[in-house]
């Protein structure tokens, strides 16, 4: 972990924790997991189900914007629960790697 103007950084491995202490760039910030889309596309189903009746069909190019977007935000705020919650107790079981060490 490593603070820097009030912002604190943390890693999921020691070499990438290595890598914030030497004051280097990870490639990637926030990246996703498996796991946690698997949760997001869980509790979103109905939506999908849902918006894909209220268009008529289940081909998501084919709905209207307004549609569209409401699922993605759906499914972008389930992920965001899901791992809000990972961060909160501390429960990642797997390491995922951005390619840095």
């Amino acid at each position: 972990m490593r603070i820097e103007d009030e912002r604190i950084y943390g890693a999921c491995t020691h070499e990438h924790l290595k890598l914030l202490r030497e004051e280097k760039k990870l490639k990637r910030i926030a990246i996703t997991c498996d796991d946690g889309l698997d949760y997001a596309i869980s509790k979103t189903k109905q939506t999908y189900i849902d918006m894909s009746k209220k268009n008529k069909t289940y081909v998501l190019h084919e709905w209207e914007r307004k549609d569209r977007k409401l699922l993605f935000s759906r499914v972008v705020n389930e992920y965001m629960t899901w791992a809000n919650h990972q961060a909160q107790t501390g429960r990642m079981d797997k390491v995922v790697r951005d390619g840095s060490d």
